[in-house]
């Protein structure tokens, strides 16, 4: 993300942000005249150039008539046009063709190479991680990351991942312009066995398609669900901890404890999607690509585990297609659709359109905002039945009822 620096080094530490809104700013700081920053009988703000307390030096306004305090030019900004602060630093880079666009020459690997003993065959692939994940490891992940959501969803930071070539070892290093993670993909293998392959991700790569891949070679699972495995070692903790508690109660003795399901989960577009919603306090599930489907099976058992199950897909043409297609197969499904309009005001690092939950929560990560998406949230299914039975037991009667906010829903998916 752009930061305020990047903004104020663009603009003559800020200045010219303030010709925005003061469009004689320069004369007054000439002339160190006070000017009127809002409607006031005196005029009683006058414009500085002196370093904050966090070491920028950059132009600000003091109004003496209001608080008294300095207002940078960002909070200047933020005060004329209503954006919170993330929406402002995205706006005044694109006024001011500020970009964070990734770099082929900067954001690169550090590459060594070394002959490969003897006993090294080509095609061997090995690894070292680091102590732990660095604030900016966090931050490249998502807004509101942190190292315990990383581990959470067993996420592991690398150091390096080296591969055997032409037996030639290529060891490729993380660094703070290009950090690698690694991910643990536990699976039960076909002996009933709890086992594991490791997704590589490089989040920082130029080029999109080079940002994945699995080792060892071969042993990842077809149609795996990320996060499944995790869902489920939740649904298990919580039902040994909820059963353990009912039996410790002497009114439920000889009652059978009944199995309860976690409140709900969320099906996110991706890798960083799915710490944003972790970070919500989110459970997240993501397929490997977006043109990989959930299958029934996969969607049976999370079902098992959760009474609600939540989609948001990215908004651009494909990720629109993809979740409609979800919403009207599995009818049960909650979709959640950002905004897109209101999305697409703004870039991304690669200059295109932003359309993913990161990036709404790099714009929107003030704490509820997550929870209004969530609570717009609803089904493609549109009916509900009741069943009425007789006094007497002997009939029974199915009455349909029609949700028109579903319906509705519905009708603009199909």
């Amino acid at each position: 993300m752009i930061k305020p620096e990047q903004i104020y080094a663009a603009t003559e530490d800020g200045l010219r942000i303030l010709e925005i809104h003061i469009p004689n700013v320069r004369e007054f700081l000439r002339s160190k005249k006070a000017f009127k920053l809002r409607e006031e009988s005196t005029a009683s703000a006058y414009v500085k150039h002196q370093k904050r307390h966090d070491g920028l030096t950059v132009y600000g306004v003091t109004d003496f008539g209001d608080d008294g305090k300095m207002k940078d030019p960002i909070q200047i900004h933020m005060d004329a046009t209503g954006l919170r602060f993330p929406e402002a630093i995205m706006d005044l880079a694109q006024m001011f063709g500020v970009q964070d666009c990734l770099n082929r020459a900067i954001n690169k690997p550090d590459i060594r190479q070394d002959q490969a003993p003897a006993d090294m065959p080509d095609g061997h692939e090995f690894f070292e991680l680091l102590d732990d994940f660095t604030d900016d490891m966090c931050r490249v992940m998502g807004p509101k990351v942190t190292r315990e959501h990383l581990r959470a969803l067993h996420w592991l930071p690398v150091k390096f991942f080296a591969r055997v070539k032409d037996r030639r070892i290529t060891f490729r290093y993380s660094n703070e312009r290009f950090p690698i993670f690694m991910r643990e993909c536990w699976y039960t293998n076909k002996e009933g066995k709890q086992d594991c392959f490791y997704k590589l991700y490089e989040p920082m790569n130029p080029d999109k398609n080079y940002r994945f891949s699995y080792t060892p070679r071969g042993k990842k699972q077809p149609d795996y669900v990320n996060g499944l495995s995790e869902l489920r070692d939740t649904f298990r903790r919580m039902n040994d901890e909820e059963e353990a508690a009912w039996l410790r109660d002497p009114a439920n003795e000889g009652k059978p404890y009944i199995e309860k399901k976690l409140p709900s989960a969320v099906i996110c577009s991706g890798e960083r999607d799915s710490l944003c919603a972790r970070s919500q306090g989110y459970l997240p599930l993501w397929l490997n690509s977006e043109t990989v489907e959930l299958t029934a099976e996969a969607h049976r058992e999370i079902m098992r585990y959760v009474e609600v199950l939540y989609n948001i897909p990215d908004v651009d043409a494909t990720g629109i297609s993809r979740g409609s297609k979800m919403a009207l197969k599995y009818m049960d499904i909650h979709t959640v659709w950002l905004p897109s309009e209101y999305l697409s005001q703004y870039r991304d690092n690669r200059g295109k359109p932003r359309k993913d939950l990161r990036d709404w929560m790099e714009l929107r990560p003030e704490p509820g905002e997550f929870k209004k998406l969530i609570n717009r949230a609803v089904p493609a299914c549109f009916w509900t039945v009741k069943i009425e039975t007789s006094k007497d037991g002997k009939n029974v009667k199915r009455k349909f009822y029609i949700d028109f906010i579903c319906l509705k829903n519905f009708l603009e998916t199909v």
